[in-house]
């Protein structure tokens, strides 16, 4: 994914349902480009397309503003040093 396509999914899901026009406002991109950017994360499966020619966030859009589960930390082994025979 692209930084521009994170932009555009950052302005949907401030909005929720956003339209190319309201995304081009807030990202500056053209509405052209927006439309574009809204297929590649329709085929992506990040967006879907509402009833009223809006777009919002699909379950895996969201997850991508979801931070990371963090796995415990394993404790380091130490290496032991090898005795040397006299």
């Amino acid at each position: 994914m692209v930084s521009s396509e994170l932009k555009v999914l950052k302005a949907v899901k401030e909005e929720g349902k956003a339209t190319p026009a309201i995304v081009s406002t807030k990202t500056g991109f053209t509405p052209g480009y927006v439309n574009i950017l809204f297929n590649s994360l329709i085929k992506g499966g990040y967006l879907t397309k509402t009833a009223r020619g809006g777009y919002q966030l699909t379950a895996a859009g969201k997850k991508v503003f979801e931070k990371p589960e963090e796995k415990p930390k394993k404790k380091a082994k130490r290496k032991r040093k090898k005795r040397r025979k006299r």
